[in-house]
């Protein structure tokens, strides 16, 4: 079961103010089609490259849920590293994700919201529909739209979090 099943049946289960203090923090949230994972190899694929998912067996979307937060896969104290290789913190399988895509990191003291850093990844990470620039952060917060080379993810905090899976 992942987190995404296991959040919703605790959101159930638990009322408003128990849910929130116990996940408080930071979610990426996208909707993924089944698909054969042979199809990712080794190498980034270009956006334009992708395999055709449909004729590739693609069955339904599926929600999938991370948790952003430090994992002991990587060695960056203040990073939260997002990519497709598993030494990152959190892990997107998906081939037009480069293997270190970007970094997440906490602003400053007060600020809502995370840092959001595309660290030269092969594809790009767009949020709310403008690219970002390659070492340039920019303020994300709950609700963004962030596009990691095609992948198309949603941003929430504990509150939107627990509205969407109610």
């Amino acid at each position: 079961m992942g987190l995404y099943e296991v959040l919703k049946k605790r959101a159930a289960d638990l009322d408003r103010g128990s849910f929130i203090t116990r996940y408080r923090g930071y979610y990426l949230l996208g909707y993924f089609r089944e698909f054969d994972r042979d199809l990712l190899g080794f190498n980034t694929g270009k956006v334009p490259a992708m395999p055709d998912l449909e004729a590739s067996g693609a069955i339904s979307l599926r929600p999938k849920l991370w948790r952003l937060e430090k994992s002991d896969r990587n060695t960056w104290r203040k990073h939260i590293s997002v990519g497709r290789a598993k030494n990152n913190d959190v892990v997107i399988r998906e081939r037009a994700i480069s293997k270190l895509h970007a970094h997440f990191y906490a602003p400053e003291e007060g600020v809502k919201g995370l840092q959001l850093c595309d660290i030269g990844s092969e594809n790009g990470t767009i949020v709310n529909g403008e690219p970002l620039p390659t070492d340039v952060p920019r303020l994300v917060t709950a609700g963004a739209e962030i596009v990691f080379g095609g992948t198309s993810l949603q941003l929430l905090d504990e509150t939107s979090l627990l509205a969407l899976l109610r």
